[in-house]
C-alpha cells in the first residue's frame, strides 16, 4: 500500500475517532433524539458539511458507540477464549476487572473516553431499538456476540469443573447485570469495588 494512501487512511481513522468522542456526551446529556449533527459538528471543531464526509447520519454514529460499549471485537473474543492465560475463572475476572475497575473502552485509545458517560450511554442503549436498520441489526449483532463469548468462557469453566452448570447463555447474562451493578456503583462510589470485592461477587458462579 502507498505511503500517502497509508496516511490519508490514517488520517481519515483519526478524524472519525474524533467525532466519536465529542459525540459520545452530547448522546448522553441529550438522548439520541435530541442530540444534533450541528451539535455534534460544534463539539468536534469542525463544520457540518464535514461531518457527512464521515458518517452517513448521527444514527450512525449513535450505532457505532453503542456496538463498541456493548461488544467485543472477533480478535479480542478469540484472544479471551483461547490466548488469554488463566482458568476460565481467572478470565471472567479479569473481564470484570477491565469494565469495573480499568474502566476499558476501545473506542478511547490511549487518551480514554470518560467511562461515566460509558455508562449513561449504556443506560440508554434500548434507544438502540429505534434506529433505522442496518444500523440496529448492527447494534444487536455487537451485543448478541459479546455474550455468546462470555457464555463461550463459562462453557469452558464448566467443562473442567469450575464453574455452575446451568445454561451458559443465561448465566453470560446473569454475570454481565452483576458486573454492570458494579460498574454503576464504582462510579457513584470511587473504590467501592476494587479488585478483592469484584472476584468476592463473582464467586457465586464457582462450583462448591
Amino acid at each position: 500500500m502507498p505511503r500517502n494512501h497509508e496516511k490519508d487512511m490514517q488520517f481519515r481513522e483519526d478524524k472519525k475517532k474524533h467525532i466519536l468522542k465529542s459525540a459520545l456526551p452530547l448522546f448522553v446529556a441529550n438522548g439520541p433524539q435530541a442530540t444534533t449533527i450541528s451539535e455534534i459538528a460544534k463539539a468536534a471543531g469542525m463544520s457540518k458539511g464535514l461531518i457527512y464526509n464521515y458518517f452517513e447520519s448521527k444514527e450512525e454514529l449513535y450505532s457505532i458507540l453503542a456496538a463498541d460499549i456493548l461488544g467485543i471485537s472477533e480478535k479480542d473474543a478469540h484472544d479471551l477464549l483461547h490466548v488469554t492465560e488463566g482458568t476460565p475463572w481467572d478470565r471472567l475476572c479479569k473481564v470484570a476487572k477491565d469494565v469495573v475497575i480499568r474502566r476499558v473502552s476501545k473506542l478511547a485509545g490511549d487518551e480514554g473516553i470518560g467511562m461515566q458517560f460509558n455508562l449513561a450511554f449504556s443506560m440508554q442503549f434500548l434507544s438502540f431499538e429505534q434506529l433505522p436498520e442496518p444500523y440496529k441489526s448492527n447494534v444487536n449483532k455487537a451485543y448478541d456476540f459479546n455474550r455468546h463469548t462470555i457464555a463461550q468462557l463459562i462453557e469452558q469453566g464448566q467443562a473442567c469443573g469450575q464453574l455452575i452448570e446451568g445454561p451458559s447463555y443465561q448465566l453470560a447474562i446473569h454475570y454481565s447485570s452483576v458486573v454492570n451493578g458494579m460498574f454503576m456503583e464504582n462510579i457513584r462510589h470511587e473504590g467501592l469495588f476494587d479488585e478483592i470485592a469484584v472476584e468476592n461477587a463473582l464467586k457465586l458462579f464457582l462450583r462448591q
